[in-house]
């Protein structure tokens, strides 16, 4: 007499033959395939989490293609707009009479926080100082991460307004920090977005 769960399933499942078969490799060009035999009509955006958005590309055929690559051209029809989801970078710095410290919360394409607090070891520093601190920390981080695209977003009017050349950066000592800041961004090689948050 068969009793308990295995049992039941046994019981349940005994009149089917089943035979483990294990998996064969599949070739990429196989799905490859597939999706181009079996596309929807329209341009919808195709949305990859976390890395790539998708929407209408044209892709002109090539007369000095032939072959199997003029055949994919051929069931490519139209790929409409792709970006990147960007990083996004917060970041604050925070001085008091006893101690200075500087926060950031990264958020990577896929959506996953990464929080970390440093405490600095300055003496007679401004709360300005440690927002670029802070800046310069989250940008170090980010060049670690190889990050392609990224925002960046505080609550110091100041910093973002200097980023944006809204401000000019006068005072001798916020000057290095800015140029820190300006070379680290050039890591990029493009405009870096900088957006000024409300506390």
């Amino acid at each position: 007499m068969l009793t308990g769960r295995i049992g039941k399933w046994i019981l349940a499942l005994s009149e089917f033959s089943f035979q483990y078969v294990p998996q064969n490799a599949v070739k990429g060009q196989a799905i490859t395939d597939f999706l181009a035999e079996h596309q929807e009509i329209g341009y919808k955006p195709i949305n990859i989490p976390g890395t790539l958005k998708v929407a209408n590309l044209w892709i002109p055929p090539s007369k000095a293609i032939s072959g199997r690559e003029e055949w994919i051209q051929q069931k490519v029809r139209r790929i409409s707009i792709i970006w990147i989801t960007p990083w996004r970078l917060y970041f604050d710095g925070s001085c008091t009479q006893n101690v200075v410290g500087a926060g950031i919360a990264i958020i990577d394409p896929r959506g996953t926080h990464h929080c970390y607090s440093f405490i600095l070891d300055y003496q007679e520093t401004t709360n300005n100082r440690a927002e670029y601190e802070a800046l310069i920390i989250g940008l170090d981080i980010l060049i670690e991460l190889r990050a392609t695209e990224v925002k960046v977003f505080s609550d110091s009017e100041l910093v973002i307004n200097q980023l944006n050349t809204e401000y000019k950066c006068k005072h001798i000592t916020m000057a290095g920090y800015y140029l820190t800041v300006i070379q680290l961004l050039s890591y990029w090689g493009t405009e870096i977005s900088a957006s000024y948050i409300s506390r």
